[in-house]
């Protein structure tokens, strides 16, 4: 098979993109192509108003940042030898992407085509673009949500968070119930930024989004000739359980340790920069807020957790905590296993200390004595739940919907 390439016009007059002249009418549908990258616009014939030539600037200055001062890997073309396409719409349609497969290759990659409404911010939209094709060439077969993440991950390293950002981690963050690695939920995308972002900020290097890159890399796979659909086997979950040498309990201390992060990694080195500049706005949600005058007390989190979900119980002391202690017990639905940590806050609300809970693998209850209470102000009981059907069938992101399972939270005075 030969593989067409898009052509280009070199006799164009430069600008700040020399795009070309050739106009391609397909059932009604306008393109314009840039001669300095493999990048197309497409519009309506009828759309008089469509933001082209702004749109393909945008485009082609997210391209050069992302794959030419990054160093991130070149989005592919397609079979049919189309290149990166965006089409823009009259309306306010959300970013959506597809798939352009191309099987010639010699591993499994994908060209994209990306569809949003102009009233989305162009820059953003741009780069969203541009990373979902360089993720749909590292590992195709990896879910829409998941594309979408690594996306956004290397928007927020590049660009500047937008309305869109802060609404999408405000909604992520009000629901830290919900699994961290969703399929098609795009909503859910920001949230494994986070994760991605988290990961980096832990066992990243000097090049940057390198471990969220490593991971998609390393999750691609060779899918037969004759499949209907790509091989998402071995998938992100995979690539990071792998990474800790398929030990749960070291990785269920990250997973423990990002749900703490989302409530307090707002400054130092540890940041979650997205977190860090929006602050309190984006706070994760708290499902009970007690006082310790009125222990002892049982609750429930609104909502079950989904696989890597986690949940946030607030204890105010608002007794003389000299001799204090507390009795602690959470309870949770066989099979999964969960993890707590109970954290210390002081009148500021900032941590200066936690407790760890000792991991049970097969457990469903937990116990915890808490003591020497002075100077603190309140307690932050965090959990999650590690997802899975047992030991030998973990958490695996393609398989939906995602069975939540309940817990309850016990805190009484002794």
């Amino acid at each position: 098979m030969i593989r067409s390439k898009p052509r280009f016009d070199p006799a164009l007059p430069s600008g700040a993109v020399r795009a070309t002249q050739r106009v391609r009418d397909e059932l009604g549908v306008l393109r314009l192509c840039s001669p300095r990258r493999p990048l197309c616009i497409a519009w309506a014939r009828d759309d008089k108003r469509a933001p082209v030539l702004d749109a393909l600037t945008k485009l082609d200055a997210a391209y050069d940042r992302l794959v030419l001062a990054m160093g991130l890997p070149v989005p592919r073309v397609s079979d049919s030898g189309r290149p990166i396409t965006w089409r823009l719409t009259g309306t306010g349609e959300p970013l959506t992407v597809e798939l352009e497969p191309n099987l010639v290759a010699g591993f499994d990659t994908a060209s994209v085509v990306c569809r949003s409404g102009t009233e989305q911010d162009l820059t953003r939209t741009a780069h969203l673009c541009v990373g979902e094709a360089i993720a749909a060439r590292l590992d195709p077969g990896e879910t829409p949500a998941i594309r979408r993440a690594y996306a956004l991950d290397l928007w927020w390293i590049v660009g500047q968070l937008t309305d869109a950002d802060a609404t999408g981690l405000a909604r992520v963050q009000s629901n830290p119930q919900a699994t961290l690695l969703g399929r098609d939920n795009l909503e859910r995308a920001p949230a494994t930024a986070l994760l991605f972002e988290y990961l980096e900020r832990q066992f990243g290097n000097l090049s940057l989004a390198a471990f969220p890159t490593g991971t998609l890399a390393l999750s691609a796979q060779r899918t037969p000739a004759d499949s209907w659909r790509y091989v998402n086997q071995p998938d992100a979950a995979d690539v990071l359980r792998a990474t800790f040498d398929d030990e749960l309990p070291v990785w269920a201390h990250y997973l423990l340790d990002f749900a703490v992060a989302r409530e307090f990694a707002f400054e130092g080195p540890r940041a979650l920069v997205p977190l860090s500049i929006l602050g309190d706005t984006v706070k994760p949600r708290i499902d009970w807020t007690l006082k310790a005058s009125t222990l002892p007390r049982r609750v429930a989190p609104a909502f079950p957790l989904e696989p890597w979900g986690a949940v946030y119980v607030k204890i105010d002391l608002d007794v003389p905590t000299e001799k204090l202690e507390l009795g602690i017990k959470t309870e949770w639905e066989a099979p999964v296993s969960m993890l707590w940590q109970i954290v210390k806050l002081d009148a500021s609300g900032k941590e200066t200390g936690h407790i760890d809970v000792a991991f049970e693998q097969r457990g469903t209850e937990i116990e915890r004595r808490v003591v020497t209470l002075e100077g603190t102000q309140s307690l932050l009981i965090v959990g999650t739940n590690l997802g899975g059907v047992d030991l030998a069938h973990p958490f695996d992101p393609d398989h939906e919907p995602f069975e939540p399972h309940g817990c309850t939270i016990y805190i009484g005075r002794l």
